[in-house]
């Protein structure tokens, strides 16, 4: 399988956050990957059953499992250099992470989470050391708000060549939506995770970072769990930006409409653009596009100083936005379409999806405060929230 990162899907970047504004060259640039590696005590194997009649798991097996594990192991440390990976489905168990180590750690600093209760796996957020470093984490626990045994990772990043410039990522991996129940579970998962940012931002004094929450949702993009992303201001990054014309992986079928005035902070989710991207193949068949990296432009903030200047991870300038766009959004393996599925692939019933992003900043001025309360409020659409939520999302403690 080809590990040298090369394009089957491609974007080239035609919006900007706010139409009509002029952009000045990107001060930064960002390769962003997401991967659900299909855990072996979840890889149902074919033609056998177990005493109770069903399919035995591959962590039974652990000559089979090793070598998935080595095989991906290598995929993942052949690729273009990431700055950031997001796991999922990463296997605790001792043997299965001293191959992830052997095979990465000489390139990426672990940074794990497994997941609550009886469960095995969990997220890693693989962070490229010469490139990047985690300022700190926290972890979220959907068990203690009432939700199922998931947990989603955030991580406070900084570049190192620009050390005072931060950005915030997620990493996460929702519910699997077996029933009605199951799809509400992970509506109430994206919505106090959606909370847990805007109040970490805020509490940290990072509400002008880049927001990124990369992993596996479980969901089409027109669902409505990435509805509820979208509602809160982020932006699919494969959907994003203007697919290229140039690419032969992609015909006119398949394009996104060309509109480079609309401004994308009020864009209604185009339900079309979730059709024939396919990212996984379920357990019972199903080709689906659940992958998702999901990307959120900091808001404006103004100081009386005409020179830009970082503090405490939050970018300032005068009447100047940061901006956070899709330049480039790939789906792997590289020799087959991401509108097929890649038959002689094995390595997970996931593929790898990989993102560059820039941040560049605007010469007029972003989000407003009205704006910005707007957006936070747009992530209270929970039924019951807590009266400390309340009074976090309330607009007099939005920061101006």
């Amino acid at each position: 399988m080809p590990t040298d990162g090369s394009d089957v899907f491609e974007a080239a970047c035609a919006r900007t956050v706010l139409s009509g504004s002029e952009q000045l060259p990107a001060i930064a640039a960002l390769r962003i990957g997401t991967f659900n590696l299909l855990a072996p005590c979840y890889k149902r194997l074919p033609d056998t059953r177990g005493p109770m009649g069903r399919r035995m798991r591959e962590a039974q097996f652990e000559d089979l499992w090793a070598a998935r594990a080595d095989a991906t192991m290598r995929m993942l440390s052949g690729l273009e250099t990431a700055d950031v990976l997001c796991l999922q489905e990463f296997w605790f168990e001792n043997s299965y992470q001293a191959i992830a180590r052997a095979a990465l750690s000489a390139k990426y600093d672990f940074h794990t989470l497994q997941r609550t209760g009886v469960k095995k796996d969990g997220v890693v957020t693989l962070v490229n050391r010469k490139r990047v470093r985690c300022v700190e984490s926290e972890a979220l626990r959907f068990h203690e708000h009432g939700c199922d045994h998931r947990v989603a990772l955030l991580s406070v990043l900084e570049l190192r060549n620009k050390p005072k410039l931060r950005f915030v990522l997620v990493n996460t991996h929702l519910t699997f939506p077996h029933n009605e129940a199951d799809h509400q579970t992970r509506l109430r998962e994206a919505q106090v995770l959606t909370i847990f940012v805007e109040r970490y931002v805020y509490e940290k004094q990072l509400t002008n970072a880049p927001i990124i929450i990369a992993g596996d949702m479980n969901g089409e993009y027109s669902d409505q769990v990435c509805r509820h992303f979208h509602d809160c201001g982020f932006r699919e990054a494969m959907f994003s930006a203007e697919q290229c014309r140039q690419s032969s992986n992609f015909d006119e079928e398949h394009m996104v409409p060309d509109d480079s005035t609309v401004n994308s902070s009020d864009m209604e989710l185009d339900e079309s653009l979730t059709t024939d991207v396919i990212t996984h193949i379920t357990h019972v068949g199903d080709r689906t596009h659940c992958d998702h990296i999901w990307i959120r432009a900091p808001f404006a903030t103004r100081s009386t100083s005409n020179a830009i200047e970082f503090s405490h991870g939050r970018c300032v300038a005068d009447s100047r936005a940061w901006t956070l766009q899709a330049t480039r959004v790939r789906v792997l393996p590289s020799d087959t379409s991401c509108f097929t599925w890649p038959e002689k692939y094995k390595l997970s019933d996931h593929r790898p999806i990989m993102a560059d992003l820039e941040i560049k900043h605007l010469s007029k001025p972003g989000r407003t405060l009205s704006e910005q309360n707007d957006a936070i409020r747009m992530c209270k659409r929970v039924d019951h929230i807590d009266s400390d939520h309340e009074e976090f999302l309330s607009a007099e403690h939005c920061d101006g």
